[in-house]
């Protein structure tokens, strides 16, 4: 059984990008830039601080989606090199606070220190909302859905949660064919949600396999594009057994991936 909601979840995504946006420029205006904490906005727009971090990495990044968004609506003019050199900002700004926060996970990781909000959660609208996402992004990719339950309740941290499913689609995305093609199922298995993601890829060899999921290893046989930090997998084990769960790669060497995660239901 198919269940597809990708229209609802990604009106309800936008309205909280929103809502989060409205909340800032309140905040910002009454408290100024610099007394703002990320914790008032979300409370501001009545949502927890994992959605704000599922939204937008830093104060800087909600500040220079403000100005996008006056730009957009034509509250704010400004010349084409002004507006494009504000957009190269923004888009770098996130892409430097997005490395930058991974190599403070890794730290953490390796000290033990690890800190989690949990909360209760959807697994399967919270990897709906990454899967439109990714559509929107890349509408080359064929996603195929199978999701056997309309809901997977789950305690965890869904700012964690979100940084594993990301990873692990966006190497679905960099490893897979011309087009990419992903199959991502999620199902209740033994007291446990179980989410596999697959690729239309080349698979992962028996030497790759061994380090996969090492810190800064970047595989030597998996083609694709580009190469990431060889950070991800690493983490994205971590984030999940300290989530409760684990993360496993089930597909033969030389075969199309599939990486497997388990997380504990609710009780």
């Amino acid at each position: 059984m198919s269940i597809r909601k990708p229209v609802t979840r990604a009106a309800r995504a936008e309205a909280n990008g929103q809502r989060l946006l409205e909340a800032a420029r309140a905040v910002f205006v009454r408290r100024g830039y610099m007394l703002a904490t990320l914790d008032e906005i979300a409370a501001a727009a009545g949502l927890t601080k994992g959605a704000v971090y599922a939204r937008f990495a830093s104060k800087a990044d909600l500040l220079l989606a403000l100005l996008e968004r006056r730009i957009d609506m034509g509250d704010l003019t400004l010349d084409e090199d002004t507006e494009d050199s504000l957009r190269t900002i923004s888009s770098e700004s996130r892409r430097m606070a997005e490395i930058l926060e991974t190599f403070l996970d890794l730290a953490r990781a390796e000290s033990q220190q690890i800190e989690l909000e949990v909360e209760e959660a959807d697994l399967v609208e919270v990897l709906d909302d990454e899967l439109v996402r990714l559509e929107a992004k890349n509408p080359e990719a064929v996603i195929h859905r199978a999701f056997e339950s309309a809901e997977l309740p789950i305690e965890t941290d869904v700012r964690r949660l979100r940084q594993v499913l990301a990873n692990l689609l966006d190497n679905a995305l960099k490893y897979g064919g011309s087009p990419p093609e992903i199959w991502v199922t999620a199902a209740s298995r033994d007291g446990r949600a179980e989410l596999s993601i697959r690729d239309n890829g080349e698979g992962i060899s028996a030497e790759d396999r061994q380090q996969l999921f090492s810190r800064f290893y970047r595989g030597s046989a998996r083609s694709g594009p580009r190469k990431g930090l060889g950070i991800g997998l690493y983490l994205s084990r971590q984030f999940a057994e300290r989530l409760g769960g684990s993360l496993e790669l089930e597909s033969p060497p030389d075969t199309s991936a599939v990486f497997v995660l388990r997380l504990p239901l609710s009780k």
